[in-house]
Formats: structure tokens, sequence, C-alpha cells
């Protein structure tokens, strides 16, 4: 994973490199972001018991999280680096399955509280340019955090879960100029890969927000 974000910041910083000798600039982002987990990343039953009663121990249901990302850029003529964290936050019902080896059973359901955080992600970003509208497209590569809390009421007892892991996101969006030292992001759309608790996600990440220009 440290490989992956050096890769990420490197090629940022070569893309700089070979940019020309225009006036750098800079910008903030921030604003609403919402993500459409491709299933959920942690599960109260144990590793353990997963081989033996539950072939599938993650829960396969799908989570919408809401939250927010905020991002700084240094760019230069069309290319820029790009840091960017967020944070998102939900709550889902789903169920585990179980296997019918020995006796009956039937798909055990799940409460998650689930809390997704990006500590960083860094990586190139390609301005396509304009007068008013700006389109973009980037790669950032870093380190994602998840926070999973199961409710005392479910089947299995679990303490609260937490790890690290590998986060990509790979997408762009669209700027729009409202004055000379303020934007708004219409939108930025992501494929966002995390590698969590010994499994990988594949997610779609969606932001809006307010852009600082200086």
């Amino acid at each position: 994973m440290r490989r992956t974000f050096a890769l990420g910041c490197f090629v940022g910083l070569l893309s700089l490199a070979s940019a020309g000798q225009s006036n750098p600039s800079f910008e903030i982002f921030g604003g609403y972001s919402f993500l459409r987990e491709s299933k959920a990343v942690a599960s109260p039953i144990s590793f353990d018991l997963s081989d033996f009663a539950f072939p599938q121990q993650m829960p396969s249901k799908s989570m919408n999280l809401n939250g927010w990302e905020a991002s700084f850029a240094y760019r230069r003529n069309h290319l820029g680096l790009v840091l960017d964290t967020s944070a998102h936050y939900g709550s889902t019902t789903s169920e585990v399955e179980c296997r019918e080896s020995f006796v009956p059973c039937t798909p055990t359901p799940v409460k998650i509280h689930l809390t997704l955080q990006n500590y960083i992600l860094a990586g190139p970003r390609y301005y396509f340019g304009g007068s008013r509208f700006d389109p973009f497209v980037h790669a950032l590569f870093g380190y994602t955090h998840f926070n999973a809390h199961f409710p005392p009421n479910n089947a299995f007892f679990a303490p609260t879960l937490k790890g690290n892991g590998l986060g990509i996101a790979l997408g762009g969006g669209v700027d729009v100029k409202i004055a000379p030292h303020f934007g708004y992001r219409v939108f930025q759309a992501d494929y966002f890969l995390t590698h969590l608790n010994r499994n990988t996600q594949n997610n779609l990440r969606a932001s809006t927000g307010l852009l600082l220009k200086f």
C-alpha cells in the first residue's frame, strides 16, 4: 500500500515538472459526498466460524453512506497534484448466508453502523480547461480507514471492528466558474476501490460543493 501511495505522488510530481513554467495556482474544495458501497466491510461473525457454518461471512447487502469530502490541489496549466480526504457514515440491516451442512438454517440478519474515512488520497489530475466550465480527470491513491459498530440486539455479539487498507479513486468531474476566486464543483464521480478487512470493495463516490481558487 505504501508503494502504491508513493507511486501516485511520484507520478503527480513528474507530471507537474513537465507542465511548463506558467504561474501555479491553488484550489480548495469542500462539500457533500455520497458513497455507494458494494458490500459491507465487516461482520459480527468470527472468521473462525465462517468456514464451518458461514461460507460467506460478510453481509451481502450494499450500503448507501453520506458524508463530506475536502481536497487541496496545486495546479500548473492543465496538470495538478491533489490531496484528498473524506468521510462517510451510514447504517443498514443486511443478511449473512449460512451453510446447511448439518441442520437447516436461514440467513442471519445483521445490523451495522459503519464509518468509512479516507485519511489521505493523493495523485495527479488533468484539467481540460475552459473559460466557464473546467472538466477534469484524476487518479488518487492512499489509505482508507473503517469503523464498524454492531448494536447489541444482533444475533451475534461482536466488539467494534476497525482497520486500515488501500484506497484508490479513479474518476473526474466538472467545475464551473462563479467569480474570479470562487467556483462550484457541479459533480465529481469516482470509481472508489477499497481493500479492507481482507476483502475488496468496488464502490462509487459522488461529490459536489464549493471551490476556492487563489
